[in-house]
């Protein structure tokens, strides 16, 4: 069972899943990606990642433990964890995606939203990941990977809630699309992060990781 935090995330983020997944019976390996947390600088040097960095160091822990039976992935952790599958480097029987960045484009159109930049400054950006890192962030665009994908695709549950403010809300819809049979439920009030954190998703997780059956039931912050 892998951990899988998000972009700027470390894997504490995730430590309120432990205690119950191996309460139900997992063996769970939290981990940072390069650059991340504790981790040692990637291949660009400190302070610097990409989505090609995690799916290599992915692919490498998966490979350190063997057979990977399952993922809970957060926000971009969810994009590396999604091609990993699409391209056969892991090959889990479930995975639990929340609040998942499902495409690149989607990326760059929330810094481009959040940060004021113009078509010319966004251009400008792009071509410099593609540039330094060998990244087209076109090029990460999960529900697409996934339906051209050969592999066969593990048991999926997507958690995302209504107030995010980072990824679109639609993300876990677009991606449940291409994805047969996978679950999407929804939360309202928690946005990105806090829905990570929530008691009702780590429930959720652990049944459906379990193999219980998952309450469709939206979940909803009191505020």
């Amino acid at each position: 069972m892998l951990l899988m935090h998000g972009w700027s995330g470390w894997w504490q983020q995730l430590s309120v899943y432990v205690e119950p997944l191996v309460a139900a019976g997992f063996r769970v390996v939290a981990w940072d990606a390069p650059s991340h947390g504790e981790s040692a600088p990637g291949r660009y040097g400190r302070h610097y990642s990409s989505i090609a960095d995690v799916m290599d160091a992915t692919a490498v822990v998966a490979d350190y433990l063997g057979a990977v039976e399952a993922i809970v992935a957060h926000s971009a952790g969810s994009m590396a964890a999604g091609v990993a599958i699409a391209t056969g480097l892991v090959s889990p029987k479930r995975v639990v995606f929340v609040s998942p960045s499902v495409t690149g484009d989607d990326h760059i159109a929330y810094l481009t939203q959040h940060l004021g930049w113009g078509p010319r400054t966004a251009r400008l950006v792009q071509h410099y990941a593609d540039r330094r890192h060998g990244v087209r962030m076109a090029d990460y665009n999960v529900p697409q990977l996934i339906a051209d994908s050969t592999c066969d695709l593990p048991e999926a549950l997507f958690v995302y809630d209504a107030d995010d403010y980072e990824v679109p809300t639609d993300s876990a819809a677009r991606l449940a699309e291409h994805w047969p049979g996978a679950q999407v439920v929804v939360t309202h009030g928690f946005d990105h992060f806090r829905v990570l954190w929530a008691p009702q998703t780590i429930q959720h997780a652990v049944d459906f990781l379990a193999g219980k059956a998952v309450s469709p039931t939206p979940a909803v912050r009191s505020r």
